[in-house]
């Protein structure tokens, strides 16, 4: 996530996509502006990018080894199911 005064994006990984609010008129994070907003959305992704580059932050990756079936099995075993 990004703040640039009332503006916040936020990178959504799992979905590939975008949450975009503007903190002054939206505090609870209820209306998300990125469609309506493309160029703020690019602005502040540019920023965040250029930001992570130079901190050498490390993006999320996807577990390969992760097994749906398993996870259930252990999420129902773990409520006495």
């Amino acid at each position: 996530a990004i703040r640039l005064g009332d503006w916040q994006l936020i990178q959504v990984f799992e979905q590939s996509g975008f949450q975009l609010y503007n903190l002054k008129d939206d505090i609870g994070e209820t209306h998300n502006l990125s469609a309506a907003n493309p160029q703020k959305t690019r602005e502040l992704f540019n920023m965040l990018k250029k930001w992570r580059k130079e901190v050498g932050a490390q993006l999320p990756v996807n577990n390969t080894a992760y097994d749906t079936l398993k996870a259930d099995q252990w999420g129902a075993a773990a409520k006495g199911e």
